[in-house]
């Protein structure tokens, strides 16, 4: 199997710069659970991560599964990412995946044939009947709702806060490509949705949540390019840079 040299199984979940990291035992994060079950927003997001960390070994038990080598994205020259079967937030193992190509919007966009409804708009639905915690408030941040200065980067608490500034907002970015081109929003012919949208500056290296483009295709192709001068992708600058701030 080839792997990128950016990814990097770990049992541990990342708490925060500054705090420790904790290995993640809950049987209800690293398990499926039962049929009809469904995991909460704090579980799904533990999920991920769990899953992130062990990606590699997903992809071996694949291996191990089927007999087979997991499949190159010809697009990147990279391993092809990994899909579950059930979805995480409908309550999937983490660790059971199968290789999948092109944008992983499609497969959560395409409306169910009984009930119409795509798995975005299920999920969706399901984080807005069910608040957790206290009072949510508005996002203020000129570090995580504005461009910040050339070379500056955020951190990963500035970063998942920017990216969720953004989806809560998507629409508005939309809106503002539209105004800036006097065009409309494309249709991605693969899900007869509008296509993704994609930051001209990614948002890690301090880009502006609002400011976006339309993408196609599977949107880990654009970060998996090597940069003509150092040689590194998107995703192993990243990785450095998470790596270095927890040490």
């Amino acid at each position: 199997m080839i792997a990128s040299d950016h990814e990097i199984d770990a049992d541990y979940t990342t708490t925060g710069k500054g705090k420790k990291r904790e290995p993640i035992t809950d049987p209800r994060i690293i398990k499926e659970l039962p049929h009809g079950e469904v995991r909460t927003s704090e579980e799904l997001e533990k999920a991920r991560q769990y899953f992130k960390n062990r990606k590699l070994e997903a992809r071996r038990r694949w291996e191990e599964r089927t007999g087979e080598k997991w499949p190159i994205d010809p697009a990147t020259g990279q391993p092809t990412r990994a899909s579950h079967p059930r979805p995480l937030a409908d309550g999937g193992d983490p660790m059971v995946v199968e290789p999948a190509f092109g944008d992983p919007n499609t497969e959560h966009m395409i409306p169910d044939p009984v009930t119409g409804k795509t798995d975005q708009q299920r999920f969706g639905s399901r984080e807005g009947t069910k608040p957790r915690g206290g009072k949510r408030e508005p996002i203020t941040d000129p570090r995580i709702i504005k461009e910040l200065p050339h070379g500056e980067v955020r951190t990963s608490e500035e970063l998942e806060k920017a990216r969720q500034y953004f989806k809560n907002r998507k629409l508005e970015a939309r809106r503002r490509w539209e105004e800036r081109t006097g065009e409309k929003w494309p249709i991605d012919p693969a899900t007869g949705q509008p296509t993704r949208a994609s930051h001209p500056r990614p948002l890690a290296d301090g880009g502006d949540p609002m400011v976006v483009e339309p993408a196609f295709g599977d949107p880990n192709t654009e970060h998996m390019i090597p940069d003509p001068v150092t040689g590194k992708t998107d995703q192993q600058r990243f990785g450095e840079r998470r790596r270095n701030k927890d040490k």
